[in-house]
């Protein structure tokens, strides 16, 4: 840049405080910024110090969105902007660890929307419509609100040990629990489960809590209920990582005859007709993967007196892989999770 160019260019800067271009071209080794800057009239820049006044913090925007939960006179789409917002924000972990220290009661009431007399009204109404009324009666609107908050659940909890001491200690885990129970609405119980599992992974208090208040036998529930793929392999995956982590914690309860046949039940194509092929595929891997871990917990489970081995060869599951194994349909991953556990059987 010639010295005629660089004046040129300096007389279209205004927009700038001078102080801040003082300080970088006094701190800058080019030769060609040595030259000082032309005399301002200071109301030119009355303008950056009006914007820059006006620019809130993260704690200040973090505030506004919580209001926004609460506000009665709020709408599901500002509550969801408003969710969006503070999902953005706390991917930073200090705004995730001073967003908890702010107190998470907002989250928990959208994690709760809808849900009550009025909500169980809708529902019953949605049961009485055709299919093309039911889109007016809210129950999927509000649903998106207890998803979001779920989510930003998730990642407030995500490999961050004081915001789950934090959950934990402000009782929303015990609120996540409870939804888990009672959601039907699909997205919501998915988003749920991603929570639950960024609770749990490392996290022992919260590993008990959730045994302590039928979390095994919930997540049972929603294996057997549920046609949804994704929300069958969650629930597979966050078993898998409970038996990696802990499995004296959950051991007696995934043998049980029930409960291993509901598992079992999805290695198999019997539930190709669940979601499309490419979901029901994962949830196929995933399974495979859940009972190659429980081989690999061998010594634990036999402090126990219990064979798995013996266990798993008196159910069908050995036919069950061949015949998934003899598919030429399947995809080589699957094929060698097949052969692995074949292997121990």
């Amino acid at each position: 840049t010639t010295h005629s160019n660089c004046e040129i260019e300096m007389s279209y800067l205004s927009n700038i405080d001078t102080g801040i271009l003082k300080f970088c071209l006094e701190h800058n080794d080019s030769p060609n910024l040595k030259e000082s800057l032309p005399e301002r009239d200071p109301r030119d820049f009355e303008w950056l110090k009006k914007v820059m006044a006006s620019v809130k913090s993260d704690a200040e925007r973090l505030r506004l969105c919580n209001e926004t939960l609460t506000d009665e006179l709020s709408t599901i789409s500002d509550k969801a902007r408003a969710l969006d917002e503070i999902l953005f924000i706390v991917e930073d972990l200090d705004n995730a660890n001073d967003y908890c220290k702010m107190g998470l009661g907002e989250l928990a009431i959208s994690m709760s929307y809808g849900i009550g007399e009025e909500y169980e009204n809708k529902k019953n109404n949605n049961n009485n419509n055709d299919e093309e009324d039911q889109s007016n009666l809210g129950v999927e609107d509000e649903g998106e609100i207890r998803a979001g908050a779920c989510f930003i659940l998730s990642t407030l909890a995500q490999n961050n040990e004081f915001s789950q001491k934090q959950i934990l200690d402000q009782k929303i885990f015990h609120i996540l629990l409870k939804l888990l129970e009672d959601e039907e609405v699909d997205k919501v119980i998915i988003k749920g489960l991603s929570a639950l599992s960024a609770m749990i992974r490392g996290n022992e208090d919260a590993k008990t809590i959730f045994k302590e208040n039928n979390g095994l036998k919930n997540l049972n529930r929603l294996l057997s209920t549920s046609e949804n793929c994704s929300i069958r392999t969650k629930v597979i995956v966050t078993l898998k990582h409970l038996v990696i982590e802990n499995i004296n914690l959950v051991i007696d309860t995934i043998l049980e005859e029930e409960y291993l046949n509901i598992i079992l039940s999805n290695v198999s194509n019997e539930n190709q007709g669940l979601n499309d092929s490419e979901n029901n595929e994962t949830l196929r891997e995933q399974t495979l993967l859940f009972l190659i871990s429980l081989f690999e917990h061998q010594d634990e489970i036999k402090q126990k007196k219990i064979n798995i081995k013996n266990i798993l060869s008196e159910t069908s599951l050995k036919e069950k892989l061949q015949d998934q194994l003899n598919n030429n349909e399947i995809e080589d991953l699957e094929k060698d999770l097949l052969s692995q556990l074949l292997s121990r059987l």
